[in-house]
């Protein structure tokens, strides 16, 4: 018989200091969010050592920040476990989700019994560092990958394929492919399908501005007015979206 899985605690933990003494690296920033994860159980201390303990599943979404040899290791070794499972992504948006989808499906077959979805970004804290020339940062984790300089998303390999063929393949390029496919599909002009989506932009940014956790947590949200006109500081990143689409 099929186990049900369920979620029993959920964590997220943000840095928002840019100073070189607050610069947490993401396996830092993925610790605390394990901890508070595990505090939001409910459980009393006890049971909820024996939960940590219990974890024979980690799945970590590959960072873009900071080149480890061994993230899902790294994390095993500080919680203290030895999971069975343990499994570092590709780059992409969609693996939280598919990692979190292929979880349950191993505790329902009864594979595993406590997993561990988690990934963490601490580029704000590695530009920090670069631009105080302090690359590696003072005491993050040692790589056998050199790092020199931040992350663009726009110098990176595209690989071998189709997308590589027509010099495609950076989220600011790919999401409005979808977007466009999408509005095609549904027969809308242009201007009903960017009316519609800065309004639910626009929605976004009003749930995003209550959200402790959210980057724009306390700042006054973007109106649908403000999200689809074109500005000097919401530029036309790549038609249909505006820089405020993306933030």
């Amino acid at each position: 018989m099929a186990e049900t899985p369920i979620v029993v605690g959920v964590g997220d933990f943000v840095n928002r200091s840019t100073l070189i003494s607050d610069a947490h690296e993401p396996l830092t920033l993925i610790l605390n969010a394990i901890t508070i994860a595990l505090e939001d159980t409910g459980l009393d201390s006890s049971r909820r050592s024996n939960l940590q303990s219990a974890i024979d599943s980690i799945d970590v979404v590959r960072t873009w920040t900071w080149p480890y040899d061994d993230l899902p290791g790294e994390i095993s070794r500080d919680l203290g476990v030895n999971p069975r499972h343990q499994f570092y992504s590709d780059h992409g948006g969609n693996k939280c989700a598919k990692m979190f989808d292929e979880a349950a499906r191993r505790i329902s077959k009864r594979e595993n019994k406590v997993a561990v979805v988690t990934g963490g970004e601490a580029l704000a804290s590695l530009t920090a560092c670069a631009a105080a020339k302090k690359l590696p940062p003072p005491g993050w984790t040692k790589t056998k990958q050199g790092v020199d300089k931040v992350f663009s998303p726009t110098g990176r390999d595209l690989g071998k394929n189709i997308g590589a063929t027509h010099s495609i393949g950076e989220p600011i390029q790919v999401y409005p492919l979808f977007e466009a496919g999408f509005r095609a599909h549904r027969g809308q002009t242009l201007r009903e399908n960017d009316e519609e989506s800065a309004r639910l932009y626009a929605e976004f940014a009003e749930v995003a501005a209550t959200q402790p956790y959210s980057w724009n947590y306390g700042k006054p949200p973007k109106s649908d007015e403000e999200i689809r006109t074109v500005t000097k500081r919401n530029r036309m990143i790549c038609l249909p979206c505006t820089y405020c689409f993306f933030f």
